[in-house]
């Protein structure tokens, strides 16, 4: 037999004549056949708020002229509800009757203070008014809380309450009353809860996010859940993800936990991290910038942003400043640029002559930084920091860079020659490019003359030497080398004199002779002049041509 309101000690039986609004809901119900079966007292109406109630076999009803007369027919809802006190309590006076069929064979019954469910895996609970608003918002048992499975219980910081169901809790606090569920609810809890450093939550979970993602706000911060995890995201760094458009920006979800970093506080995202530095503010490092800045060392390698990303550069290109340097995208690649800011910035950046970047910084022989660029390359050594561009740096990469012979720039190039040359100096040699080509002029190195001097001493280009005309040459019997000029040729052999000049007209003569494998051998003395002509000395006699 279910258990009885109990407050009538004297059976009794429905009266039929003038009914009730107990007696006419009894009749309703099938009356002693029905549902509640025989009356076991007679109808009490001294209840608080002049309302009534009689107790019957299978339940009871309870009547008040605010909420009508109601059926209380499950056993285990009418027992928590008197528990709670009945109409004297805080659920108060039943608003329908017992309804059941729920989701897991549950019951469940509504009063003017809350409501009982009741099912076979969680018991039967009492869910108070602003509870039961939130649960009902988010589908009564059906959504994703399931059915109550605790009392209320409070005495939490800020005099807050919660209540827990099956999969989630609802916290009712001074922040508002909001469910916690799922991932969410589980971080929450391994940062402390309430009394961790999100406090109680300010909104209730919203989901149906891009990618199908969650979230919810609390007092200190926010937690999402996404294709990368859950996490929290709290402080300056929430503010700007926010600000570039939560989940839907750039940025997308958060893949990491916020952590401290040297003098910064960091968090990475799909699309990038933010940082929240002592000295620089809050910025923004998007992929792929964040990419090679990690590759690079983080923090410890370049030092933080000094700025956010800037795009809408040429070709789309996007660009990102660093205490130690700068990282620039393009259509060429994702690279860091540290030593050879300065040069490259000197050229106008990616508008001026060397472009992008194409390669990261490396080391060369010499312990200094090379980069290569679409339209050139930086190299760095003890001598200084120089751009080698065009068919000045063509020139340099086939004679292999600076491991090869001319070693590292020394110089910067130099235009506005005669003819609308250019040159620049090295270690060891200079190249000069010309409307006769472009070629590498050496001074002595690794079984190489110092054929330079001796051009240089006619006058460079203006001089009567003019450019050069092809590459130099060594291999030459006696260990000899040489180059050929507008106006002539340097050759040289190991030796006191190095090298000498040889004008076109006694080249000529000297070529006709078999060069220096013929009879006159190398040149011996500076070429000079004779009446009606010039002469010069050679190891084999002299040339005078007139």
């Amino acid at each position: 037999m279910i258990a009885s309101f109990g407050l009538l000690a004297v059976p009794g039986v429905a009266s039929a004549a003038d009914p009730t609004p107990v007696a006419a809901k009894y009749a309703a119900l099938g009356g002693a056949a029905g549902v509640l079966g025989p009356a076991l007292a007679a109808e009490d109406c001294s209840l608080t708020g002049g309302g009534c109630v009689q107790d019957f076999a299978n339940g009871a009803i309870v009547w008040s002229s605010a909420t009508g007369a109601h059926a209380l027919t499950n056993d285990e809802v009418l027992t928590e509800w008197v528990e709670w006190g009945a109409v004297e309590g805080d659920l108060g006076y039943p608003t329908r009757d017992t309804f059941c069929g729920l989701a897991g064979g549950g019951c469940g019954q509504h009063f003017t203070g809350g409501s009982v469910y009741w099912s076979p895996a969680s018991g039967a609970v009492a869910v108070y008014d602003v509870v039961r608003d939130v649960w009902s918002a988010q589908g009564w048992e059906t959504g994703p809380l399931g059915y109550p499975t605790s009392d209320v219980e409070c005495g939490l910081d800020w005099d807050a309450c919660l209540q827990h169901f099956q999969r989630g809790t609802v916290y009712d606090s001074p922040a508002g009353t909001f469910a916690v569920s799922g991932s969410i609810k589980d971080r929450w809890g391994a940062q402390g809860w309430e009394r961790g450093d999100l406090g109680y939550p300010t909104s209730a979970q919203f989901c149906g996010l891009k990618s199908g993602g969650c979230g919810q706000h609390f007092e200190g911060g926010s937690i999402y859940r996404g294709p990368s995890g859950t996490f929290i995201v709290t402080g300056a760094v929430e503010e700007r993800w926010a600000a570039q458009g939560w989940e839907n920006g750039q940025l997308g979800y958060p893949a990491s936990e916020q952590f401290n970093a040297l003098a910064s506080v960091g968090q990475h995202f799909q699309g990038g991290s933010i940082y929240d530095t002592w000295y620089d503010g809050v910025v923004l490092v998007p992929v792929p910038l964040r990419d090679v800045w990690a590759a690079e060392g983080w923090e410890r390698g370049m030092g933080y942003p000094t700025s956010d990303a800037f795009c809408g550069l040429r070709n789309g290109g996007c660009g990102q400043e660093f205490h130690n340097g700068s990282i620039y995208s393009s259509p060429a690649g994702t690279f860091a640029v540290k030593a050879a800011e300065a040069a490259w910035a000197a050229q106008g950046w990616e508008t001026g002559a060397l472009g992008y970047p194409v390669s990261r910084p490396f080391q060369t022989v010499d312990q200094g930084l090379g980069q290569h660029f679409q339209g050139g390359s930086v190299y760095t050594s003890y001598k200084g920091t120089f751009a080698v561009t065009g068919a000045i740096r063509d020139k340099w990469a086939a004679l292999g860079w600076e491991r090869g012979h001319l070693g590292s720039p020394i110089s910067t190039a130099f235009c506005g020659l005669r003819g609308g040359g250019c040159g620049q100096h090295f270690q060891y040699g200079s190249i000069y490019s010309s409307p006769t080509g472009t070629f590498a002029v050496p001074t002595i190195r690794n079984g190489v003359s110092d054929l330079r001097s001796a051009w240089a001493a006619q006058g460079w280009e203006s001089g009567a030497l003019g450019y050069p005309t092809s590459d130099f040459f060594c291999g030459l019997s006696n260990l000899g080398c040489g180059q050929h000029f507008q106006g002539g040729s340097v050759y040289s052999v190991p030796g006191p004199l190095e090298s000498v000049a040889v004008p076109t007209a006694i080249r000529d003569v000297w070529a006709a002779r078999g060069w220096e494998n013929g009879r006159y051998g190398y040149p011996s003395g500076p070429a000079y002049s004779v009446a009606g002509g010039i002469a010069q000395p050679f190891a084999g006699g002299t040339i005078t041509v007139r």
